[in-house]
């Protein structure tokens, strides 16, 4: 039996500092088919040197883009994988992620995308804890509560991601949160206990210097609106 494809798009802007760790933990899967793809947004620092250091073993995009959702979509529409998952610039996949990913989303053919546990890492990739968050799939939770998914963890059904539509690109907050809920409607999600990625969080992280009460206030609201 021949393995399913499974792309991972990277989304990058100036993370040069970071980009290194993130493109090691892709690349050393034990999963024998990858595909990586970079879609970084014009990088002035030295994104586009650390990326060549693997020239052969990854595709790297450089153009400018309208965002971090648009340029995950332009991955995601490049992909040849039938499985897809994105990893922002600065953080990690966890060994042996994308094998587990395979064989849930295997084990589970019906639900557009599965999740499972993961740590948050510091500025220097040192654990902080565990994801504390996460918890089985429950879609009325997601929908209206909190979002509980680690998206470092995700790992989507391509078809369904098409079908659905892609990211919104509207969104600058929350484009995870807002799909897994449109997702989840449509088809479920299952969630893996196992650990599958890392999230860093320092000072001038997006998601962390944005805070999470405007992801909800924006979110929460699109998400309802979905049908």
């Amino acid at each position: 039996m021949i393995e399913p494809l499974v792309t991972i798009v990277t989304p990058s802007f100036n993370q040069g500092h970071f980009i290194a760790a993130t493109i090691e933990s892709v690349l050393s899967q034990d999963y024998p088919r990858v595909e990586y793809i970079i879609m970084d947004g014009g990088s002035s620092d030295s994104t586009a040197a650390v990326a060549a250091l693997y020239e052969g073993r990854l595709t790297f995009i450089s153009e400018k883009d309208r965002g971090q959702a648009h340029a995950i979509n332009k991955g995601f529409q490049r992909a040849r994988g039938e499985i897809v998952a994105w990893l922002n610039s600065d953080d990690t996949l966890l060994p042996g992620a994308v094998s587990t990913a395979v064989k849930a989303l295997r084990d589970n053919p019906a639900v557009a995308a599965i999740y499972g546990d993961g740590y948050q890492i510091d500025y220097d990739g040192e654990i902080k804890q565990k994801f504390p968050a996460t918890e089985p799939f429950n879609l009325w939770k997601l929908t209206y509560v909190i979002d509980y998914v680690l998206q470092q963890s995700v790992f989507f059904r391509r078809e369904c991601l098409e079908a659905a539509g892609w990211l919104d690109e509207s969104l600058h907050f929350g484009m995870d949160w807002d799909v897994l809920v449109r997702l989840g409607k449509r088809w479920g999600l299952a969630y893996v206990p196992e650990t599958l990625g890392c999230l860093r969080e320092y000072a001038e992280a997006k998601s962390f210097a944005g805070g999470r009460s405007a992801i909800r206030g924006v979110v929460a609201n699109c998400a309802r609106a979905h049908v």
